[in-house]
């Protein structure tokens, strides 16, 4: 009896554990929601190629945090991650694999990010882009660096 207290308290622990590192990670990603925004495929833009729509779900959304991060240290001119608004689109590639576009855009009081692609030809800190594939875990070349 003894025996099966034991396993049924230890068992327990063991998922309350694994819970509260995966809401741990879950508010990691609430605390940067409020600056990124996922927008939707446009098909006709040709920087897709002919992907298809995809979506993000939680965990992505960490593994593009991991790689903007790996991404922005390779340019020693860049600001930190979190100084940046975010947007995001998803697609599928030809290969089967997720891919993301993201622009990277300073913080300046303009909340038309939220709404709609912004495309700059400035070359500068607070206007970045860089593709990213998720099924590889890696990014492409920063521009317009």
């Amino acid at each position: 009896m003894r025996y099966l207290t034991f396993l049924l308290l230890l068992s327990t622990c063991l998922l309350s554990c694994n819970r509260t590192s995966n809401q741990t990670k879950i508010q990691d990603t609430n605390v940067m929601l409020d600056k990124i925004v996922i927008l939707p495929y446009d098909s006709s833009k040709d920087c897709f190629r002919m992907d298809k729509p995809a979506t993000l779900n939680q965990q992505e959304l960490v593994e593009i945090e991991v790689l903007l991060q790996q991404a922005l240290k390779t340019n020693p001119k860049l600001h930190p991650l979190a100084h940046y608004n975010r947007q995001y689109t998803a697609t599928i590639n030809t290969n089967n694999e997720k891919e993301v576009w993201v622009t990277l855009l300073c913080d300046e009081g303009d909340l038309e990010w939220k709404k709609q692609p912004i495309i700059k030809h400035k070359n500068d800190q607070c206007y970045i882009n860089v593709y990213l594939n998720l099924t590889q875990k890696r990014f492409g070349k920063i521009m317009p660096f």
